[in-house]
Order: C-alpha cells, then structure tokens, then sequence
C-alpha cells in the first residue's frame, strides 16, 4: 500500500550497488551516495557489536535511551508537523554534547583519557549547538518555526525527485526515516570512539591516542577559523552590496582574510571530517587494551574497528554528497554565475591535492555528471 504500484522491484545488482530510479530502496537507503554493499554493513556491525560485549551493551541502552528522549522533542515532533528536516541541525549537534556527557558518566576508565576525550566532544557540539539555535532563530525570527526547509534539505528532496525517480508525495516519509538515521547514529556509531576511550582503564595514554587527539584539535581550529572567515565574507560582501554576487574564494574574497576557502571550497566540513578521523584515530589502542586483557576476541576488535572506519565513511559521505557541498554547491551556482568557475578550478572537499581522489572539479557539479565517483 506504501510503495507506488508502478516502481519496478529492483535487481540483485540494483541493491547491492547503486539503486536505480524509482527502486524502493530509495526510502530505506543511507547516505547519498553508499551502496547497500556498504551502508548495510555498517548498519548490521553497529548493531552486532554492543551485543558481543555487556558493558557496551549496557552503555547501548543507557545513552540510546537519552538519545530518543532528546531527539523526540527536538527533532521528530517539528520534523513530523513541519515538513522540514531542518530541526535535525540542531538536534544531531546537542546529540553529542549529550554523548560526552553519557559517555563520562556511564564509563569506569581512566579518568585522564575519560576527561580528555569527553570534554573534546563536549566542546565540539556544544559549538555546532549554539550556532544552530542562534542561525534558527534568526532564520525564524524567533520563533524556531520555519516558513521553509533549509536549502540542502530542498535540494535533497530535489534529487529525490529528479534523480532518483520517487514520488515527490512520498518525501515526508523519507525525511522521518532520515531523522530516525541520525537518531540511531549517535546512538551507535558517532558514540563509539568516545565509549571505547572512556571505558579503557589502562593508566597511560597511547602515543596515537595523543595523536588522534591533536588531529581533533587542528582539526576543530581549522573548522572555527573557516566559519569564522566565512561570516566575515558574508558581512563584508553585504556592506559591499554584493551578497548576491560575491563567490567566497574569488577576488577580492580570496586574500589572506579568506585563505582557506582558496585551498578548497569546504574547508569547514573537511576540518568537521577530520575531527572525526581524529576521534576515531585515538580510540585504536582502546581496542589493543582490550584484547591483551581478554575482553575483547580478535573477531569483536576487527568489528569495532570496522564501525570506528563506518563513522569517517558515513561523515565523509554526508559532508560532500548528502547535507553538505553538494547541496550548497547547487544553489551557489543557480544563484552566483562566477561560482561554476572556482567548481572548475578548485578543490570541493580536500585543501590539498590527492592521488586517486575525485576532487570534483566540475562546473555544475554536483547535478552534472562526475567521471569517477566516491
């Protein structure tokens, strides 16, 4: 009765790889562009590896249960009247915020690591959460109702549509499935490197722990700074009269006031990646730690390991495809001619060049066509 008696059933090759237009798996898919052959896993691992272990287990309901208790009012409830899957902004952020909190509390590790790893993720979505009441309010004139959804939920209804080939009439129910995704994410897999850092009671921090950590902190000034150099080309460019026009890495925006928008034109969202890369890369030893004392078997290291790499995957995907560049691009170029040319020139995501990497440098991306995908 839910799905439209027309869409055709999708082949084995269509699930497991890209799925084609109008296949049903359109409604239950993760990301925007993950294969079932990925996105699947990493559900199934997530879910499987809380259960092979009790304390985890038992962190797995204490924070999933303060998770839903959260987002309901924050999230479901507006998304669900609204229409607008805009109000996850501001949930999945102070979602975090409540991670480190629950993940302090909960755990019995050593108190330094514990301190340091939570107070880390306390910071960082305490950031976002602030931002995202503050631009709603402004966006709703105080209200935090929103006359519209904001412009990457549009777009990604757009896609939808067009390049999916599902009913436009069906997007409701696709947007609550997606509230629910970011819901279990921070129930299961962004909470992972923080359980299992908190839980480590080993009394001497790892060189990598050290590492990852200092990876989080360049990481969060680099994304700051980035937010900071693009408010400052928004009030610039309005006292300039040319809100409109102005392309943020282009002259006269792309001088040492702006000097990370000319390495790529998402320096924000790379540092939010790779503050995540830097979480996930701190939390390896706690696995070591774990299988020297016998808690954990070579089989339940390797499957913790492989949800620490589903957080990077997932994030990177959501960063440049889902919620992030893409979106943004699409209404950048309908809106600022100028902004095709830096697509062609620049660098989406990465601020520095990499081999086997798909920088797409495309004008029109990321509606027109890439060569290689990621």
């Amino acid at each position: 009765k839910f799905l439209p008696p027309s869409m055709p059933a999708p082949s084995t090759d269509a699930f497991w790889g890209v799925p084609g237009r109008g296949s049903w798996v359109h409604y239950v898919r993760a990301g925007a562009n993950l294969s079932a052959a990925e996105w699947l896993p990493m559900l199934v691992v997530a879910a499987l590896v809380y259960q092979l272990d009790a304390s985890a287990n038992a962190f797995l309901t204490y924070n999933g249960v303060r998770q839903v208790l959260l987002f309901t009012p924050v999230v479901f409830v507006p998304v669900a009247l609204t229409g607008h899957l805009a109000y996850v902004d501001i949930g999945w952020p102070w979602g975090l915020a409540l991670i480190a909190g629950n993940a302090y509390t909960f755990s019995e590790g050593y108190w330094l690591r514990k301190t340091l790893v939570c107070g880390a993720l306390l910071v960082h979505g305490l950031r976002m959460g602030i931002m995202s009441l503050v631009i709603f309010r402004k966006l709703s004139k105080g209200t935090f109702l929103l006359p519209e959804d904001l412009t990457r939920y549009r777009f990604a209804k757009l896609r939808w549509v067009e390049e999916d080939g599902m009913p436009a009439r069906h997007w409701y129910y696709k947007i609550l499935h997606d509230a629910a995704q970011q819901c279990m994410a921070n129930c299961m897999v962004l909470c992972a490197p923080m359980f299992l850092m908190a839980d480590n009671p080993s009394a001497s921090l790892h060189p990598l722990e050290v590492l990852g950590l200092v990876v989080w902190l360049a990481a969060w000034v680099f994304e700051s700074t980035a937010d900071a150099q693009k408010l400052a080309f928004l009030q610039e460019s309005h006292q300039r009269g040319q809100i409109n026009t102005a392309v943020l890495g282009r002259a006269p925006f792309n001088g040492p006031k702006y000097s990370l928008w000319s390495l790529c034109r998402h320096p924000n969202y790379f540092g939010e990646w790779l503050c995540w890369v830097g979480f996930c890369l701190a939390a390896l030893p706690s696995l070591a730690v774990f299988h020297a004392s016998g808690r954990m078997g070579t089989a339940q290291v390797a499957l913790w390991a492989f949800v620490l790499f589903a957080a990077v995957r997932l994030f990177y995907d959501c960063l440049v495809h889902w919620t992030g560049a893409g979106p943004a691009e699409h209404f950048s170029g309908l809106k600022r001619p100028e902004y095709r040319d830096l697509q062609a020139s620049v660098r989406c995501f990465f601020p520095i060049e990499l081999p086997f990497v798909n920088h797409h440098r495309v004008s029109g991306w990321p509606l027109r066509a890439d060569t290689k995908s990621d």
